[in-house]
């Protein structure tokens, strides 16, 4: 039952997002694909991008990271970047050490609102909404 809402879903959210974004590129289309991701997990969850008190990223590609988070309306000053020039892109860490950093640093209130987003291999996009 889940595959089926979440692919009827990805499907309208794809038609919707083509609409708006011409995919002319390879680069669109990873745009496209990324987007699809966050619209459904903030679909599932009912939360607006206004709503994310702050956004997780991996030390990679930050614009175009950036660009699709704002696309959701997550504000471009919401986005932890505090690592990016420090470590770089480690893969599966990123996630691990931003998180734990953001925790330290930036003392998240309860109730807090965290998206998390990131890309991996052959066009996998991961995201997660974690309420503190």
């Amino acid at each position: 039952f889940y595959i089926d809402v979440a692919f009827g879903e990805a499907t309208q959210t794809w038609e919707s997002i083509r609409s708006v974004l011409p995919m002319d590129s390879a680069r669109d289309c990873l745009i496209g694909a990324k987007l699809i991701t966050l619209n459904l997990l903030m679909n599932q969850c009912d939360v607006l991008g206004n709503e994310i008190d702050y956004a997780v990223i991996q030390n990679a590609n930050p614009v175009l990271t950036m660009k699709c988070l704002s696309s959701t309306g997550v504000k471009e000053n919401k986005v932890f970047l505090d690592n990016l020039g420090s470590y770089g892109h480690m893969t599966g860490m990123d996630f691990l050490l931003n998180i734990n950093n953001l925790m330290e640093t930036k003392n998240p209130e309860k109730g807090c609102k965290i998206l998390t987003f990131g890309s991996g291999w052959a066009g996998t996009y991961i995201s997660s909404l974690i309420t503190v």
